[in-house]
């Protein structure tokens, strides 16, 4: 049961990887970010709106915006921040995070359309081109 509870947080999240023949889809990009964001402001407000006409709470609308902060906002800050610095590690330590064909804000090879990892690199190192401002 503990474990359920886990992957469904990990799901809610985006923090899980799919992991097939040694690459790794990153499932934790500004689009996801975004996306996430977007799934839970629309619960918060479907459930507020419930709330409102079940219980009256008309003139309590700073529970909702205090809801949208703590369970949309900051949340969403927080694993920005966090991609964020998996990012510039990433750019420090690979030879894709120094090509010039490498996107960081959602760490893909685009002219590939692959997305690197520490262990894989799309092209193997043969169209890798160093970016002009390092």
């Amino acid at each position: 049961m503990d474990q359920f509870f886990k992957k469904l947080i990990n799901i809610i999240n985006f923090e899980s990887s799919d992991t097939i023949n040694d690459k790794s889809e990153p499932t934790v990009t500004t689009g996801s970010i975004f996306f996430g964001v977007l799934v839970r402001t629309a619960i918060i407000i479907l459930l507020s709106l419930f709330l409102v006409d079940y219980f009256y709470f008309r003139g309590n609308w700073w529970i909702i915006a205090v809801a949208m902060w703590f369970l949309v906002a900051y949340p969403a800050y927080r694993r920005f921040r966090k991609f964020s610095d998996e990012t510039d590690e990433f750019l420090e330590q690979t030879l894709c995070g120094k090509c010039r064909y490498f996107d960081p804000s959602n760490k893909l090879c685009t002219i590939l359309d692959e997305h690197p990892t520490e262990n894989y690199t799309p092209c193997g190192g043969d169209s890798w081109e160093p970016r002009q401002n390092l």
